[in-house]
């Protein structure tokens, strides 16, 4: 894990928790960018700037980037702005919190967040700039692409392969061995027990797709 001071980019819900997180961790926080002021109280000891631009104040090998605006299906605002900085040369910190059970033998990318009470088992692969909300269970064997979001209460059983930008809703459960396809949505309590192609839309119980 990083020691190295963090910039969190956005203030809103999602980097409250982010920032929580960090500071149960003890890895200090310099300073917050953010369109509109927070409305959190945990923000109130640090540093806030207005633009992405104020960045470049901070030396790349000095500080880590975490891109903290919470990930919405179909939104590319997340993933251009982790873009648009990596290309600038900052790294990414993985945010995971202390209250999340990962075995060692799962691996975890670049720029990972992992939240409180998420379960990640043994064989897991779980990609860069991935969420894993709260209380998710990653079972044993499951492959998690780029970029993808596991909002809260979301079950993967055994085995499952989901591609790169993929939103799973709360409370989801994916059957043992089910491949998901890029850029799909998995609607919140879907049961799914069938494959998902490429940007498909899946919701309800067993079967409703568009």
């Amino acid at each position: 894990m990083s020691d190295k001071l963090t910039i969190l980019i956005g203030a809103g819900g999602h980097a409250s928790v982010l920032a929580d997180i960090l500071k149960q961790n003890q890895q200090a926080i310099a300073a917050v960018i953010t369109l509109t002021p927070p409305v959190s109280a945990i923000f109130a000891d640090i540093k806030q700037y207005k633009s992405d631009d104020d960045l470049a104040r901070f030396k790349q090998q000095d500080y880590d980037v975490v891109v903290a605006l919470g990930p919405k299906p179909y939104d590319k605002k997340r993933i251009n702005i982790i873009n648009t900085f990596h290309k600038q040369g900052y790294l990414f910190k993985s945010v995971i919190s202390k209250y999340s059970i990962i075995s060692d033998y799962a691996v975890i990318g670049t720029g990972a967040q992992i939240l409180p009470g998420a379960i990640i088992n043994s064989g897991a692969s779980i990609g860069q700039h991935v969420v894993i909300n709260t209380r998710a269970v990653i079972e044993h064997d499951c492959i998690i692409g780029d970029f993808c979001h596991i909002a809260p209460g979301v079950t993967l059983c055994g085995g499952v392969n989901i591609a790169s930008n993929v939103f799973v809703g709360a409370g989801a459960v994916i059957l043992p061995g089910i491949s998901i396809g890029s850029g799909s949505v998995i609607g919140a309590n879907a049961l799914v027990d069938k494959d998902v192609l490429d940007n498909t839309i899946f919701y309800g119980c067993r079967g409703k797709a568009r």
